[in-house]
């Protein structure tokens, strides 16, 4: 009778166990399917994320090239170019190939149209036959809106392929926690059918484990080939977990730390955010570096992943390039004064006929005007370097401002340009510094503002600051403000290299102050703070 019981306990216990095991198996291969296509979907996420960093870092590439042969125009930098053009292309062939999506379409779409759109601006300026100041214009002109239109196109293409990733891999998680969850629970049931008398439990636990072990190694061969293809990509990735540990190093960095073993990427291992931050190695080498955290779904942080290039050639160009514009500045200041001197001798005779004076005075004119654009040339590549000396005296800013104006109104006498100081304005600057700051900022007030307004400087300071305002009627365009102050961006009216403004901002900071652009109700004011005494610093405006 115990016997019969026994049996029949146990022959219900192994029911129990079948009972328990068939859906167990069940859920347990639902979920090894599950991970495999997650697995499979973030190999297809990754792909096309290496493969749209790839396109960007091309369209990169080709933006340098064309920058440094619209400046230069050397034919090596032609090469560059097209090798660009053709890394883009082959890029961009395969990613219309594996973007499916509706979205991810659309938005690669709109990444296309504002390359092309780059493209054809880009090659417009590269073909220019004109001067390097009319290049120079051109590409702000038509070449650098577009560049921000391609980058932030890029970006959210980026951006929405990155969401993607996030959320499989999220996905993927789960599934593989539930995996773990269900394939113990198969175990222990196998295990009751086994003690007692059942021997099918046991045969599906292994084909679950097996079909698991197969998701883990199918998920190694998947990590294996994701960093075989970052040793592809002409970039140098970094990845380092919390404690500081290295966990990969592509083979295009690791090549660069053979030759460069002071790489500065300390801050982006940290976890730290960088957007192509250019940083300088102690063997003097330059990088753009792009960094970030990388976190569970959680929050929490990882890992974090440095990818850097070396812009040492571009930097260096760019150095040569400021050396040579001050060099060919030094050079043309002697005869264009030789020039300017012998025209004003020859007007000042009074025997030279009626038909060369107004020759004369032309060439008087015209030398003068290149001496100033050679003078801010000389300026621009000593702001480059920091490099501005200051003579600082006592003096009003009122009676620079003054001595400014009176000079304009005798070649303008038609304007009308004020003075209003509103209280104490001494304070301790560079004379001749700060009467460019002005001549520049009236010069601009004057070429852009309304001829029937007036033109306001108003002057005026506290116990630690002297400050001045020049005001015109006329307001700068939305477009333009943002980037008022950088070197060589003329407004389609201006006449000069584009150098005014961006030499008033270096020489107003050189004396430790600031200076911004206000525009109100269709009025524009250029606003100059400095300390009163040399050697401070002062708010920002």
């Amino acid at each position: 009778m115990i016997r019969t019981f026994g049996g029949k306990l146990g022959t219900l216990a192994a029911l129990l166990g079948f009972v328990l095991v068939v859906p167990l198996a069940g859920a347990g291969y639902m979920l090894v399917s599950t991970i495999r296509v997650a697995n499979e979907a973030l190999s297809t996420y990754a792909d096309e994320l290496i493969l749209a960093w790839s396109l960007q870092e091309a369209y990169e590439r080709k933006l340098a090239s064309g920058r440094g042969f619209v400046i230069a125009r050397d034919p090596a930098l032609i090469r560059d170019y097209e090798t660009a053009v053709a890394d883009g292309d082959a890029v961009l062939g395969k990613l219309r190939q594996q973007v499916t999506s509706k979205q991810g379409v659309a938005l690669l779409a709109e990444a296309v149209r504002m390359l092309t759109a780059h493209d054809q601006a880009l090659r417009a300026v590269m073909a220019m036959n004109g001067s390097r100041d009319d290049r120079a214009a051109a590409w702000t002109r038509d070449v650098m809106p577009r560049a921000w239109q391609a980058r932030n196109a890029m970006n959210a293409f980026i951006r929405h392929k990155q969401a993607l990733h996030d959320a499989e891999r999220a996905h993927l998680a789960r599934a593989q926690r539930e995996a773990t969850l269900v394939v113990g629970g198969t175990a222990l049931a196998a295990v009751l059918v086994a003690l007692l008398g059942g021997g099918f439990l046991f045969r599906s636990a292994k084909r679950t484990y097996g079909a698991e072990k197969q998701a883990r190694a199918a998920a190694e061969q998947e990590r294996h080939f994701f960093h075989a293809l970052l040793d592809q990509l002409p970039i140098g990735i970094v990845a380092a977990d919390p404690s500081g540990r290295i966990m990969h190093v592509s083979s295009f960095a690791r090549r660069m730390l053979e030759q460069d073993p002071d790489l500065p990427l300390a801050r982006g291992l940290r976890g730290e955010v960088l957007a192509q931050e250019e940083m300088r190695s102690a063997g003097g080498r330059d990088y753009s570096v792009t960094a970030g955290p990388i976190r569970d779904q959680d929050g929490k942080t990882i890992a974090a992943v440095v990818a850097f290039v070396d812009i040492s050639a571009r930097k260096r160009g760019e150095r040569e390039r400021e050396l040579f514009v001050g060099a060919l500045g030094h050079d043309l200041r002697n005869p264009v004064q030789a020039i300017s001197l012998a025209a004003k001798s020859l007007a000042r005779k009074g025997d030279i006929p009626d038909v060369a004076r107004k020759p004369v005075a032309r060439i008087a004119s015209s030398a003068d005007r290149l001496n100033g654009l050679i003078s801010e040339l000389l300026d621009f590549a000593s702001s480059q370097h920091g490099a501005i000396p200051l003579k600082p005296e006592k003096c009003e800013l009122h009676r620079i401002a003054s001595d400014v104006i009176a000079e304009i109104k005798l070649a303008r006498p038609d304007r009308d340009i004020r003075v209003q100081p509103e209280g104490g304005c001494d304070g301790s600057c560079d004379r001749a510094r700060m009467t460019q700051v002005f001549q520049n900022l009236l010069d601009n007030a004057v070429e852009h503002g309304d001829p029937s307004a007036p033109i306001t400087v108003r002057t005026g300071g506290r116990e630690d600051e002297i400050w001045a305002a020049v005001t015109n009627r006329g307001a700068i365009p939305a477009e333009e403000r943002a980037n008022i102050f950088e070197p060589f961006r003329r407004r389609t009216t201006s006449k000069g290299l584009g150098l005014g403004l961006y030499i008033a901002r270096a020489l107003v900071e050189a004396h430790g102050g600031t200076i911004a652009v206000d525009c109100q109700n269709d009025e524009t004011a250029f606003l100059i703070k400095l300390p009163a005494q040399p050697g401070t610093k002062t708010a920002a405006a």
